[in-house]
């Protein structure tokens, strides 16, 4: 039997484990704005997820939340959901990505990305960087 859940329930189900990690920052029900996922599938499995915000500034988009299912990890299914978010981001009119991370810089290099420091940020996702976490940043001309 399948039980389908919204996407919403999907998204946060995929990264429910890299939070407790501490790799993805928690999101309840009502932070999670599905519209900005996309949720990829084996099958009718979700296996992996991403998000795409708009900065509302310079063309800039962040991606955020990016996870693949344990099972599904080193197959290719995060270069392909990346694939997809930077042709989404793209077909919105955004000139370059950024993604924040304190884990897998390596492979952020291997996708393209470049290193960043806090002042390449849009000035308001500046003010809401956590210095605690202290992330390292990554951008890409998605052109």
């Amino acid at each position: 039997m399948i039980i389908l859940m919204d996407k919403t329930k999907q998204i946060l189900a995929l990264i429910k484990p890299f939070v407790a990690q501490g790799k993805i920052l928690p999101r309840g029900y009502q932070q999670i704005k599905s519209e900005e996922f996309i949720v990829l599938y084996d099958g009718q499995k979700p296996v992996a997820c991403g998000g795409l915000r708009d900065c509302k500034i310079d063309c800039i988009a962040e991606i955020y939340a990016i996870c693949v299912h344990q099972q599904y990890q080193h197959q290719g299914w995060a270069k392909r959901l990346l694939s997809e978010l930077l042709k989404q981001a793209r077909e919105a009119g955004f000139g370059r990505v950024f993604a924040l991370s304190k884990y897998n810089s390596d492979w952020f290099f291997k996708q393209g990305f470049s290193k960043a420091t806090l002042v390449d940020l849009p000035f308001a996702r500046q003010q809401e960087f956590n210095k605690v976490r202290n992330s390292l940043i990554f951008f890409k001309n998605v052109n």
